[in-house]
């Protein structure tokens, strides 16, 4: 049976596992040359539920949250990058069903926990590999969440503030 707790330390613990996918991802992102167009980075991360899995994009952007073509990798300018997609949890068929009535009961709490360990995962790795001598703003965000994370400064802020500075 399922608990709350022990599903997070579970999803924890297997992303844990998979470090080095994040890291390959951020040394590539690191290795981009960027455009003076670009103001700020903003690493957006989606969740696919059903297959357990976190896919992060990185989009550059004007100050005016207009997503720019700033990102250049021998000589091909683009406005995105994606990670592979990374397993956060592994099930199997009967475990799944289970999961299923346990998610059933607990979303909110698991989902808001679970966020929490994707953003506590994703700076940790962050800080591994020496992002934070980035020179511009950057941050995380979960797909069609408000709240921000600012990777610089490690501080929540609304993403309407990311376009006021």
């Amino acid at each position: 049976m399922f608990v709350v707790d022990d599903y997070i330390t579970l999803v924890s613990s297997n992303l844990a596992e998979k470090d080095d996918l994040l890291l390959s991802y951020l040394h590539k992102v690191r290795e981009l040359e960027i455009s003076p167009n670009v103001k700020n980075l903003l690493f957006t991360l989606y969740i696919e539920p059903s297959r357990f899995e976190l896919t992060f994009v990185l989009f550059a952007y004007d100050n005016h949250a207009n997503e720019v073509m700033g990102l250049s990798e021998g000589g091909n300018f683009f406005s995105s990058v994606s990670s592979p997609e990374i397993p956060y949890l592994s099930l199997s068929n009967s475990e799944f069903k289970e999961y299923e009535a346990f998610y059933e009961e607990h979303e909110w709490e698991t989902d808001t926990k679970q966020q929490e360990v994707f953003f506590n995962w994703f700076l940790s790795n962050w800080k591994v590999g020496e992002q934070g001598q980035h020179p511009m703003p950057v941050y995380l965000q979960i797909h069609d969440e408000e709240r921000t994370l600012d990777l610089k400064q490690e501080k929540w802020i609304s993403s309407e503030k990311i376009w006021k500075q």
